[in-house]
């Protein structure tokens, strides 16, 4: 729910680039892992193919359950891929581009920091600070 449904509903809901992006790279990590436990490369803990087929020779029983977990890791990964294309497709419909994006994020940080009143105490004394030297700096 946290990472991926809640990030989407958030980006269609407001209209937000910004957390589109955040939910499209939470989905390609998810993706990623999903991939890589499908795989299940032996000694990483992941119980994919590889590990099914080399179970199954010896352990024919702890084969079908390893067989059987990778194929809803790949079913998994499918689904994931499958989210992700919709979504797409989705936010392009919608006007969305990563140029977009970019501009988003650049304008929302801008924001943030020009309200944060740390900054903005940083920023006047720095203001307070460069007056002063040009004032009584020329005069020493």
């Amino acid at each position: 729910y946290l990472c991926w449904y809640h990030p989407m509903y958030n980006a269609f809901r407001l209209d937000s680039s910004v957390r589109s992006g955040w939910f499209f790279f939470v989905m390609a990590f998810q993706f990623a892992v999903s991939v890589f436990f499908s795989v299940g490369i032996p000694g990483t803990g992941a119980a994919g193919i590889w590990v099914a087929i080399a179970t199954s020779a010896n352990d024919p029983e702890a084969g079908i359950v390893v067989f059987t977990a990778a194929g809803m890791w790949m079913l998994h990964s499918l689904l994931c891929f499958w989210i992700i294309a919709r979504s797409i497709g989705y936010y392009r419909s919608t006007g969305g581009s990563l140029e977009k994006m970019q501009r988003e994020a650049t304008r929302e940080s801008v924001t943030a920091a020009a309200s944060n009143e740390q900054v903005q105490n940083a920023a006047k004394k720095a203001a307070a600070d460069a007056a002063q030297d040009a004032v009584f700096g020329s005069q020493a």
